[in-house]
């Protein structure tokens, strides 16, 4: 009982130290197309699901194998693993999963797009930050639940080389694109819910211009030191950040 609540404490507070959505998502190019538990909802829809994501788990092995290549040549990795994380993921929901359909709305069309922006280039930076950690280990899929015809929970089983395996799981909508991955939790705390606090009070201090200013900032901060230690014309990942 101790040793499971001990547990389960580390869980979070190594979420709360590092919530980033992005590294988990790119693990699902690592999931594991075995038997899926508890699948329930129409046969239609967990096809749907697993047919948009089937393409990128396939290429999972190679995206691993290479991680030093890509720490090389950083123009390869924003043409494999970046693109695909991006093209799979909706920042604009993970946006109003963080502030509410209210609080977006009141933004005026510019605002939200430069947020929304912001929020697309932090999961670009969270792709870096997965490149260059070497403890993040295999990711299994054990589980899809459809919540209703928009909207589905994917069941995702991480191994780390440092900590527990644990089961979260990675919130996913259908988008006018297919399914998007917008926001991830375990325990009851979701990175929506850790980013939340910051979003509203950084808004309430500086309207939704502060947020996209501070959003963009930590960005800047990451990349410009990223790019500094790396050689080469880093067209798509440096070239905003270099004078």
């Amino acid at each position: 009982m101790r040793r499971g609540m001990r547990r389960r404490r580390a869980i979070i507070a190594s979420l709360r130290a590092s919530p980033c959505l992005a590294p988990i998502l790119l693990g699902l190019w690592a999931f594991s197309l075995g038997p899926a538990q508890a699948q329930t909802g129409p046969v239609s829809l967990l096809d749907e699901i697993y047919q948009r994501f089937a393409p990128v788990i396939a290429r999972s092995v190679d995206y691993a194998a290479n991680k030093p290549a890509f720490l090389d040549d950083p123009d390869r990795f924003e043409a494999g693993p970046v693109r695909d994380l991006l093209s799979n993921t909706s920042p604009a929901h993970t946006l109003t999963a963080i502030l509410g359909e209210e609080s977006v709305a009141q933004m005026s069309d510019a605002e939200r797009a430069r947020i929304v922006s912001a929020i697309r280039e932090s999961f670009r930076r969270y792709a870096y930050e997965w490149l260059e950690d070497t403890q993040m280990g295999a990711l299994s899929l054990v589980g899809v639940e459809p919540v209703d015809g928009a909207r589905a929970r994917l069941q995702i089983r991480r191994s780390a080389n440092l900590s527990p395996d644990f089961t979260f799981r990675v919130d996913i909508a259908r988008t006018e694109e297919g399914w998007k991955a917008y926001n991830f939790g375990i325990f009851g705390v979701s990175y929506a819910g850790l980013k939340r606090a910051v979003y509203r009070a950084t808004v309430d201090r500086g309207g939704a211009s502060g947020l996209a200013d501070y959003l963009e900032a930590k960005n800047r901060v990451f990349f410009e030191r990223f790019c500094a230690s790396k050689r080469g014309p880093l067209v798509v990942a440096c070239a905003p950040y270099r004078p």
